[in-house]
């Protein structure tokens, strides 16, 4: 990564210490391939949670997947979404596929979930406000929000139907991976398009690289494959058809 692109990629960095350590973690745990679709899913969840505050409010999913409100300690479907928080949830949503969690026992999303929430938790400081109790709940709740997106990322049709954080990081993962579902222009950071966004933070066959590094860890360790999980579903494929280059859909 020239040092040029870097400069342009860390302007695009909320200005927010959990923002930046989370870029550095990721920067140098991930495969340049992941690191990039985690990237892209922040600037197309940033154009979403834009929408989403603006008087038209964000689109029904064409699919007829309505959005719950949630009104405990959930984000509300009205209440603004920290940048900070939505940019650790995006780059860090497939940051349990990094190598260094090959021995964990949870599956990659719950890990990379922990991982997220101990920065932001880390890192809770800098809200403080003049009522510090009430900031440090609120900023729990968002943890909390954060905590839950990754860790359903791959919940097909349940991640939708949550708000805040949750439905707008499954949103950019879905427009990622070839969603019709696309985050409109004119909310874009910096006015890009998709194919701006994927010039700057080029594919790199992103879905056989993550799908691999998802297999890796399972063959490692299947406890990190339960069930009637999106891991466990990238493992019947490679049984299947080891050589396939097809990422179980999301």
């Amino acid at each position: 990564m020239s040092t040029e692109h870097n400069s342009r990629l860390e302007k695009l960095v909320p200005n927010h210490p959990a923002a930046v350590t989370a870029f550095a973690q990721a920067k140098v745990s991930l495969p340049p391939a992941v690191f990039n679709h985690s990237f892209r899913v922040f600037l197309y969840a940033q154009a979403f949670a834009a929408e989403r505050l603006s008087p038209e409010g964000l689109r029904e999913h064409p699919a007829g997947i309505s959005r719950v409100c949630i009104d405990d300690d959930g984000e509300s479907t009205n209440e603004d979404i920290p940048l900070h928080v939505l940019f650790v949830a995006a780059l860090m949503h497939d940051f349990g596929c990094a190598p260094c969690f090959a021995t964990t026992n949870e599956r990659f999303e719950v890990t990379g979930a922990d991982a997220a929430a101990a920065i932001l938790r880390a890192h809770r400081a800098s809200d403080a406000k003049s009522d510090q109790q009430e900031s440090s709940r609120v900023a729990e709740r968002h943890i909390r929000s954060a905590w839950l997106a990754i860790a359903l990322h791959t919940s097909i049709n349940i991640s939708e139907r949550l708000d805040g954080t949750v439905r707008i990081l499954r949103l950019a993962v879905k427009a990622d991976f070839h969603s019709d579902f696309k985050p409109l222009q004119r909310y874009m950071a910096d006015n890009l398009t998709m194919a701006d966004t994927e010039a700057l933070l080029p594919r790199l066959d992103a879905e056989i690289v993550l799908s691999n590094a998802v297999v890796a860890q399972i063959l490692q360790n299947p406890l990190k494959a339960p069930k009637a999980s999106w891991p466990a579903d990238l493992l019947r494929g490679y049984e299947e058809e080891p050589h396939s280059t097809c990422l179980a859909r999301l």
